[in-house]
């Protein structure tokens, strides 16, 4: 089973609350039995997951597990049962599944009709199209089998790193409605990177292609992009999106991002590989854009100047050229000091400049003993080095609602860049230590542990999300026969509600990818509502909704499988009480529809 360890070098000085086992479930019974061949690996090895709502009970714990030739959705209870809805099995032989590229689906309400929907790329018998399909029963609402000029995109033909199954699908925002029910399609198929944009038509509930980058793929031989930056970045309502170009929400090139000679010699780097859109700066109005070019460059834009062509950055900051190296001016090197890794409110130093900070490759990976983590402040100014930590995004591993942990899905890692990036990893299921002999990917045992550690040999990565409801949000693991999840030590906070409660953390879940390339669009942690009611069941049969805010709140409640229900208004400051029938039970209370609080049932009998 799965040790959690915790780096000596920081362990004595760690304020992060330490791991532990939540839940360990066995998914071994919905596998196909194992091959006799000891070369091919079991069912669902190397897969992937995607997390939502599934059975549209607006309990937010359901998941999707993914390879490229087969699919599972699951609804989960919280506590020790999953249960499968549907699968989908292609009906053609293809090659296991990589280490380092994967799909991503979309699970999200495109319809706006309550119920979920799964959007994302389905094998056929003569290629991969993109399927909506109902997320409680797998029935096929749409499939768009016409990409560009090439029908539909090609099937994977081997295990290795083939940019192929590169196929990311993401909920935006195009068309300025209310509720975003556009979806952007990214394809590295041929390494063209290409974007296509839907709109859903609510008249005949289909997808129609708004526009895509198709028309210079003649000369076009670089990406544009490992995934779809999108966001307002003109305040008028509808996103725009960040690549090797800036997109306007109708397709129109705005300005390039990359560097043109780069473009001239079909550069290799000639792409974004990290990117970030929000309010990072407090002293600024607006939005702002950080981006890297593959270890590079970093970069901050006011994201409302790259409307306009040759946008200069606020600040850039260039990776150090390498005396040792034969190479032209801004061509990667071994210094690699210019990737974002993940940004947050470290709060790294006394005086920092007020506003997000950015964490980014101090040095070439392993190259420095011990490894180091370079920090920006907003101005672009490094004012300190931490321990070395992952790419990855901002999590809330400890429920405090701040941004200043971070999660990476190659390792499992939390890291507080706050106290040297003291980090807490899970160990020994990443990598792939003696398993199936798939296409050979030498690589030096760097830590002398019998592990590459190496995203290249990848077999799981792992998600962040509140997959138990207790407001914070814990390290989950789906590997080829298990779900296992965890989390923070200790009693999660009492006044917060789960964050699934939030539209922005649905969205940005929705719009999460956890491959080598791992994206999480931004959003402030404060920005999640308090929780503003808590149940009590005072005793068999008799509840306590107490509110303590300064307002009403309607709310509804039920009992889980049992039938009751009903509504009730918790007046500012005050109590509200209701009766369900006895015996052992558990209640939902919800508020526009999403649970934000659960209790069971008290079995001590009420005084007459």
């Amino acid at each position: 089973m799965t040790s959690l360890i915790i780096p000596t070098a920081t362990a004595a000085t760690s304020t992060l609350p330490q791991a532990e086992l939540l839940r360990q479930i066995d998914l071994s019974s919905f596998n196909l039995p194992d091959a006799a061949d000891p070369t091919v690996p079991p069912d669902f090895y190397r897969a992937s997951a995607q997390f939502g709502d599934l059975n549209n009970d607006n309990i937010y714990k359901d998941f999707i597990r993914y390879t490229n030739a087969r699919l599972q959705a699951f609804t989960y209870d919280g506590g020790t049962t999953v249960t499968k809805l549907w699968e989908y099995n292609a009906p053609v032989a293809l090659p296991p599944a990589p280490e380092r590229y994967f799909y991503k689906y979309t699970l999200w309400d495109i319809d706006l009709d309550g119920q979920t929907e799964v959007i994302g790329p389905f094998a056929t018998s003569d290629g991969i199209v993109i399927r909506i399909v109902d997320g409680a029963t797998g029935a096929i609402e749409q499939e768009i089998d016409q990409f560009g000029s090439g029908g539909k995109l090609p099937l994977p033909t081997s295990d290795s790193n083939n940019r192929t199954l590169r196929i990311y699908t993401t909920i935006v925002n195009v068309r300025g409605t209310a509720e975003p029910q556009d979806v952007a399609v990214l394809t590295e198929a041929d390494s063209n990177g290409d974007i296509f944009v839907y709109n859903y038509n609510s008249a005949t509930s289909q997808f129609t292609l708004d526009w895509d980058t198709t028309a210079d793929n003649t000369t076009k031989e670089k990406i544009y992009a490992h995934y779809v930056w999108n966001g307002d970045i003109d305040n008028d309502g509808k996103d725009e999106f960040l690549g090797t170009w800036v997109f306007d929400d109708d397709g129109t090139r705005l300005t390039r991002l990359t560097p043109s000679i780069w473009e001239a010699e079909d550069f290799f780097f000639d792409h974004i590989d990290r990117g970030f859109i929000g309010d990072f700066d407090p002293n600024r109005p607006g939005l702002e854009a950080l981006i890297s070019f593959e270890y590079i460059y970093a970069r901050m834009y006011a994201a409302a100047d790259l409307v306009n062509p040759g946008a200069e950055p606020l600040w850039s900051q260039e990776d150090l050229p390498d005396p040792n190296e034969n190479q032209r001016p801004g061509q990667n090197n071994s210094d690699e000091d210019a990737k974002i890794t993940s940004i947050g409110e470290f709060t790294v130093d006394a005086g920092t400049v007020p506003g997000v900070e950015i964490a980014y490759e101090r040095a070439a990976y392993r190259a420095l003993d011990p490894e180091e983590t370079g920090i920006f402040n907003i101005a672009g100014v490094e004012p300190k080095t931490i321990l070395r930590i992952q790419d990855g995004f901002h999590t809330d591993w400890d429920g405090d609602r701040t941004v200043d942990e971070s999660f990476a899905p190659r390792n499992g890692s939390v890291s507080a860049p706050w106290n040297n990036g003291e980090t807490i990893e899970i160990e020994e299921r990443y990598y792939d230590n003696g398993g199936p002999a798939l296409t050979p990917l030498p690589e030096p045992d760097l830590n002398g542990n019998g592990q590459v550690d190496s995203d290249e040999d990848m077999r799981v990565y792992a998600y962040p999300l509140d997959m138990v409801g207790d407001y914070r949000e814990e390290v989950i693991i789906i590997d080829n026969d298990e779900l296992a999840i965890y989390g923070a030590t200790g009693k999660g906070p009492e006044k917060l509600m789960s964050p699934w409660a939030d539209p922005t953390y649905r969205l940005a879940l929705a719009n999460s990818s956890y491959d080598n390339h791992p994206e999480r669009p931004w959003f402030d942690w404060l920005s999640i509502t308090p929780q503003p009611l808590k149940l009590t069941s005072i005793c068999d049969g008799k509840w306590r909704v107490r509110n303590t805010n300064d307002y009403d709140v309607a709310f509804a409640w039920d009992v889980y499988q049992g039938g009751e229900s009903g509504t009730g208004v918790a007046t500012a400051n005050g109590d509200v009480f209701f009766n369900t029938s006895t015996g052992p039970k558990t209640v939902h209370v919800f508020i526009n529809g999403t649970q934000i609080t659960v209790k069971a049932s008290n079995p001590a009998a009420c005084s007459p």
